[in-house]
């Protein structure tokens, strides 16, 4: 049984390591902490065997918010893929730590996050669900909008594997060039997933 001094609102189990929401709207976690993946993290720390706060390095990231408990905005759902954690906040952000080497934390790059960081790619868009992968994360916009970045490996980033369409901030979108685009490994900033109409009735 894991000891939180607070109930709990939500729980998410990954790979190797579980996040908790707390009543208080903290996050706590417990389990694997080599990548980062749950917050603070100190060198040749492996894991955590009891519930710690998951917090951030500090309040003014790229969604400024007043300071709380962790340096994090109150958080309203929690996500955990193999190596890497995905927290919503109430008002839609999305902040994720952990190992970001097939660029599943939605940066930009293949850097590892120590601490959650607000994925500024999705500014502007107010983010209702989200799921990770072993490699990768998918998110849905209030609008209905689904992007996913990480790893492409089997197609499951459901994106053109040469120039998928990127948001950028404020949700504009964005498509490489294909005549220069060479086939991609990984999709660091969140990419459009475009879902076929009318599949669901032709099949009916």
């Amino acid at each position: 049984r894991a000891l939180l001094d607070l109930p709990a609102r939500a729980v998410a189990a990954g790979g190797f390591h579980t996040l908790a929401l707390g009543e208080d709207r903290a996050v706590y976690g417990w389990g694997s902490a080599a990548c980062g993946q749950l917050g603070r993290w100190r060198p040749h720390e492996a894991f955590r065997p009891l519930p710690t706060l998951v917090a951030a390095v500090s309040s003014a990231e790229a969604f400024p918010c007043p300071a709380r408990r962790g340096g994090l905005p109150k958080i309203a759902a929690v996500c955990a893929g193999a190596h890497h954690s995905l927290l919503l906040t109430q008002d839609g952000a999305v902040w994720s730590c952990g190992k970001g080497t097939a660029g599943a934390l939605g940066h930009g790059g293949r850097a590892d996050s120590a601490a959650p960081r607000a994925i500024s790619a999705l500014k502007g868009l107010r983010v209702v669900a989200m799921a990770a992968g072993q490699a990768h994360s998918a998110f849905v916009s209030e609008d209905g909008a689904l992007f996913t970045c990480g790893a492409c490996a089997n197609g499951r980033l459901g994106v053109h594997a040469t120039h998928p369409p990127t948001v950028s901030e404020g949700g504009a979108r964005s498509v490489a060039d294909a005549a220069t685009s060479a086939p991609r490994r990984m999709c660091p900033l969140p990419a459009r997933v475009l879902l076929p109409e009318g599949v669901c009735a032709a099949q009916a």
